[in-house]
């Protein structure tokens, strides 16, 4: 971007901020509610959550913590792989954390259903192999809604989601839902001596607010929610979960990271400081690809718009906090995001080792996991909305 139009650009926003303020007062903005509150954002990114899950460990190394003290956030969002991480860092649970990526790669997580197996096994024979690839195409217009058995995941989230464990930092997380057609939010309550005051304080800038649906989640249900949040389309079927409003009917969820891939809206509404843990580098540095068929298309293309989803997201609550500094917006659509936000994030500085959603890759995993370690060892970078992210 040339510097004349960055010139440009600077004038508008600084214009539009003036005057959504109005004339100028002698008296400092009164401070609000969510004034000093501490907020950490984990992206989606499949496998690439080892990143996120390296960083948070070099965060509590940096902090001098050990399992059961609380990293020093007053909330914690995720989406995807995000919301898993965000469990662990909300019941500063981080040995186990560090565990299920040392163990993940001998697990099945994507093993074909039963009835289309024998499409990825050459000895079944030609034409055993084309009646379950058919069977298969044709049950995707017909009743298959998802082509990968769940039940390996289940078992991992039986084992490492504990529903009675206590939550010291509260936590949102995003699904998308398919039945009603609209993100939600789902909250794990905070609870204890740490997580119950953050939770309050929470619960009185949101109360008076519904914009993104808040459903919140206990029992069984957290490990069907955070399951949900990570089921991606056609890959999975999609999640049941209660519904918010009505708990005797069920709504059906897939992939938060769908249409809120950084979910940052409850966060912006509850603090003025926001961290965010991206996994993808700028696009910039990514090398040039070519595609050897139509999955490989498919997930090229999700995953750019998640990239532009991120980078306008991010830029969008910036640029609505801007304009809400000064008086506040009161009678606008901007009401609720009246918080100056101060943003900082990390992301790698390259492209991660390892193929996208190759959990069996341990090495990949653990160099990923050292390389979020290390960064987050270096500390974090201040958001610039002439900086690309994405």
């Amino acid at each position: 971007m040339s510097a004349t139009r960055r010139r440009f650009l600077a004038g508008t926003v600084a214009g539009a901020a003036a005057a959504a303020a109005g004339p100028a007062r002698a008296t400092q903005r009164v401070p609000l509610p969510g004034d000093g509150q501490k907020a950490l954002v984990l992206t989606g990114g499949v496998n690439r959550g080892a990143y996120q899950a390296g960083a948070i460990a070099g965060l509590v190394e940096a902090a001098g913590l050990r399992d059961g003290q609380p990293l020093d956030y007053d909330l914690v969002a995720g989406a995807s792989i995000g919301a898993m991480t965000a469990y662990f860092v909300a019941t500063s649970q981080y040995s186990l954390l560090r565990g299920v990526w040392k163990t993940i790669a001998s697990r099945e997580l994507f093993a074909i259903k039963e009835p289309y197996r024998k499409i990825t096994v050459s000895s079944s024979g030609v034409a055993t192999r084309v009646g379950a690839a058919l069977s298969l195409a044709f049950g995707l217009v017909d009743n298959v809604k998802g082509i990968v058995d769940p039940a390996e995941i289940q078992k991992l989230l039986a084992e490492v989601i504990d529903p009675a464990r206590t939550i010291d930092i509260p936590v949102y997380f995003t699904a998308t839902n398919l039945t009603h057609k609209r993100t939600e939010v789902f909250v794990m309550r905070g609870t204890g001596p740490l997580g119950a005051p953050r939770q309050a304080r929470q619960d009185a800038i949101l109360a008076p607010r519904r914009r993104p649906v808040r459903h919140p989640v206990a029992g069984n249900d957290v490990r069907a929610a955070l399951l949900a949040s990570a089921a991606l389309p056609v890959v999975f079927d999609p999640v049941a979960v209660p519904n918010v409003d009505d708990p005797s009917k069920t709504d059906e969820f897939i992939d938060g990271g769908i249409a809120d891939n950084v979910p940052i809206d409850v966060a912006r509404r509850c603090a003025s400081d926001i961290d965010i843990i991206a996994v993808d580098p700028p696009r910039e540095l990514e090398e040039d690809e070519t595609y050897a068929n139509a999955l490989d298309v498919g997930a090229a293309a999700f995953a750019i718009m998640q990239a532009r989803i991120i980078q306008q997201t991010v830029k969008l609550a910036y640029a609505e906090s801007l304009l809400a500094t000064g008086t506040p917006l009161r009678g606008t659509d901007l009401e609720d995001e009246e918080i100056p936000l101060r943003i900082r994030y990390m992301r790698p500085d390259e492209v991660l080792p390892g193929e996208l959603g190759a959990f069996e890759d341990l090495a990949a995993l653990d160099a990923m996991w050292e390389i979020g370690r290390a960064d987050a060892l270096r500390g974090w970078l201040a958001f610039s909305p002439t900086r690309a992210f994405g």
